[in-house]
């Protein structure tokens, strides 16, 4: 699986709520880091989600801005969704909010990290990413 990151991202996903696999949020955590860092716009806000309000893992809202900033930066990667403007619109806001929490130090730390930021080459990837509940 490795290279595939909406395969990354599922699987990840599976060990998060453990779906047809044991439950493992240290795995779920490796798979979906892996897939966010091949550009899976749904992995990058699922994590996002996950350190933002510390949902089986301790709340960081420096990694959660992180994030939700890289699914909002729209670098062009090979993982390619078909709704990317709603994807980058619903993590720009979630960014924002986050950053405003944040003591101005940090927020500038973690924006120098995004610049930074480039995708790691993965499997293209043509299909929708679920949003969630309340993210429109």
């Amino acid at each position: 699986m490795d290279g595939l990151a909406m395969a990354q991202d599922r699987l990840g996903w599976m060990y998060l709520h453990g779906q047809s696999v044991p439950q493992d949020t240290a795995t779920a955590l490796e798979w979906m880091r892996r897939a966010a860092e091949r550009g899976a716009p749904a992995a990058q806000l699922q994590l996002g989600g996950l350190y933002e309000r510390g949902t089986k893992v301790p709340m960081d809202l420096e990694k959660a801005c992180y994030w939700y900033s890289i699914a909002a930066k729209g670098v062009p990667s090979d993982v390619h969704i078909t709704d990317i403007a709603a994807v980058q619109a619903v993590a720009s806001k979630k960014a924002g909010a986050v950053a405003r929490m944040l003591p101005p130090a940090r927020r500038a730390a973690v924006a120098a990290r995004v610049a930074q930021w480039q995708p790691k080459p993965s499997v293209p990837y043509v299909g929708e990413v679920d949003l969630g509940e309340g993210a429109r």
